[in-house]
């Protein structure tokens, strides 16, 4: 696995500027609602790949990993799949 590089408040890349841009449009959509909305933008291009998030605390991040699970298998369900997480500690979701 490559060296992950973690920055907060700023994009790194191209791919998490366009994530950022991306965000920018949920929260200015009037239907938005400030801190009860979340939102996850994942990003690829083959050769890099960037997320960019908004709604959680900083200090929560365990929250978007949970969601995005919950959300794999939503999807996987959707799909006629069963996909099952087995988590080494904390309380799971789903």
């Amino acid at each position: 696995m490559p060296d992950l590089e973690v920055r907060y408040g700023e994009p790194m890349d191209r791919l998490t500027r366009i994530g950022g841009v991306l965000l920018d449009q949920a929260k200015a959509h009037p239907e938005w609602k400030e801190g009860k909305d979340k939102v996850v933008v994942m990003m690829m291009d083959g050769e890099r790949d960037g997320i960019s998030y908004y709604g959680y605390d900083q200090d929560e991040e365990g929250e978007v990993v949970q969601d995005l699970f919950y959300y794999l298998y939503v999807i996987a369900k959707a799909n006629g799949l069963n996909l099952q997480f087995v988590g080494a500690e904390g309380k799971g979701r789903g």
